[in-house]
């Protein structure tokens, strides 16, 4: 699963703070869901960037910390940083998807 979310988390103090929790909840549930299929179903999650955000979205570093945390309960997560720029991350997508389904 491919997952890029977090802008709209970042403009209020109390969804930013609840952000950690709700990514967690929502990835074992998801898991859950398709447990049938695999239950450890491996996730990309892009890591929002903080590039030029911080007036239109006050609590980015915020949602940027919770996406960057290593969650024992929620394993085999690639983390992609969208500060790197958009060609590089667009190619870092396709080589993570490469490994994935080919491997």
């Amino acid at each position: 699963m491919i997952w890029v979310q977090g802008e709209s988390d970042t403009m209020s103090t109390g969804s930013s703070s609840m952000y950690k929790s709700n990514l967690q909840t929502f990835i074992l549930a998801v898991r859950s869901t398709f447990s049938a299929y695999n239950p450890s179903l491996p996730i990309i999650m892009g890591v929002t960037s903080t590039e030029n955000r911080y007036l239109q979205y006050p609590f980015t570093g915020q949602i940027r910390h919770a996406q960057q945390y290593d969650n024992p309960a929620t394993p085999n997560i690639v983390k992609v940083d969208m500060q790197v720029g958009r060609k590089q991350v667009s190619l870092y997508y396709r080589i993570i998807m490469h490994k994935i389904l080919f491997s």
